[in-house]
């Protein structure tokens, strides 16, 4: 009795969390690993400790499952897109359970509490969407406890994102959207996970909306043990930082306009990590998996182009876009009565003669000049050779 009532003396507690944000800012800081003093090779509650054949648990709602259809999808993609550059692959479990969604009052922590209680104790991670401040999407932590940091008995993590019915975010965001619902078309994780190692794909969120894919996997970077790559108080561990800043990096802020593929330098800290001693976690091969080229980023030179929302008040119309282009040209606003057939009328023209655009979430209002209902289309043509102009795209709703 006395031996267990010294051991539970020196019972130990944890608790660390990573918030991440939409701001965009500029940092000294690149690829990076976190500054946790459970970051070791002995944590078990880190992706990057998962031995060959070790499946990752993970515990979610019905409400995450109704309002982001394919998400189970995703999660597996999210984590697996990480592993993928150090040859490794990791099962995932996923348990749908009917779990109440977050109060006002509710913290990441209680409802972390919560959900375990529910689910289960042995589960990897809980998920769901919890009240977040600031300007935070998305938000990843963990409890434990152990003998020390180094001995961990037991663990809790979450990972929520941030819900939108309980906190309205500043940039005017009100809903998250999944790939399924964003494409109109179903995904087996396979196919996500494919089209992130092509690193050919850029997606701009909707008017109003987040995609929830690109924070997935930034919170899963967390959870493999990658820090933040923004200004500000960092979660980066000074031992294990460089200088090479890369801000469009999928642990840097996130934004409207979502890469769905790890940047090199993304790819460069999931492989430091992996080399450093005690983190090859016994997987065979790692070695030369880290020597392999990842596919080189390729851009389009029409990387976004959509007709994503209008809205109509009165006789004005507010036209939500998206367009991101590698080349200057030029961009029309036409519209014509609905259902008529007619010629398409040019509303305004845009002609930057010598780059390309970037203007992913926009909006352009036009007065209809009577009580009629009108319809819309943007219609781009890319310069070529000296001023020329290419063949028309048209993009409509």
């Amino acid at each position: 009795m006395q031996r267990m009532m010294t051991a539970a003396l020196l019972l130990g507690l944890g608790v660390s969390s990573v918030a991440c944000n939409e701001e965009n800012a500029t940092s000294d800081l690149s690829w990076g690993h976190l500054q946790d003093q459970s970051l070791s090779p002995n944590a078990p509650h880190f992706l990057i400790t998962k031995k060959p054949g070790d499946t990752y648990k993970v515990c979610v709602p019905q409400y995450m499952i109704d309002e982001l259809p394919g998400v189970e999808e995703e999660i597996e993609a999210a984590i697996n897109v990480w592993g993928s550059y150090l040859g490794r692959s990791i099962p995932v479990d996923i348990h749908i359970r009917n779990l109440p969604r977050a109060t006002a009052r509710d913290t990441p922590g209680s409802l972390q509490t919560t959900y375990y209680n529910i689910c289960g104790q042995d589960f990897d991670a809980v998920m769901g969407f919890a009240p977040l401040g600031g300007k935070t999407v998305g938000q990843t932590g963990t409890s434990w406890r152990g003998i020390s940091a180094q001995q961990i008995t037991s663990f809790k993590r979450y990972l929520f994102l941030r819900d939108y019915k309980l906190s309205p975010d500043a940039w005017g965001s009100t809903r998250w959207v999944s790939l399924q619902d964003l494409r109109k078309r179903t995904y087996r994780s396979e196919d996500i996970l494919a089209q992130m190692q092509a690193r050919n794909t850029t997606e701009v969120a909707p008017h109003g909306a987040t995609i929830s894919l690109p924070v997935l996997v930034h919170e899963f970077g967390h959870v493999w043990g990658l820090c933040d790559q923004y200004e500000g108080p960092s979660n980066c561990d000074p031992g294990h930082i460089s200088a090479h800043p890369d801000l469009s990096s999928m642990m840097a802020s996130a934004s409207s306009v979502a890469k769905l593929y790890l940047t090199d330098d993304d790819i460069t800290g999931i492989r430091l990590l992996a080399k450093r001693p005690g983190f090859n976690s016994q997987w065979p091969g790692t070695a030369d998996d880290l020597l392999k080229t990842p596919q080189p980023v390729t851009k389009k030179e029409v990387e976004v182009f959509k007709l994503k929302k209008v809205e109509k008040v009165g006789t004005q119309y507010t036209l939500h876009f998206g367009l991101i282009t590698s080349k200057g040209g030029e961009l029309r606003f036409e519209y014509r009565p609905k259902g008529s057939y007619g010629t398409w009328q040019t509303s305004k023209t845009l002609f930057p003669a010598d780059k390309g655009f970037m203007m992913p979430d926009y909006f352009f209002r036009h007065t209809a000049p009577d009580g009629e209902d009108y319809e819309f289309r943007l219609r781009l043509r890319l310069l070529k050779d000296g001023f020329a102009l290419g063949e028309p795209m048209y993009t409509s709703l």
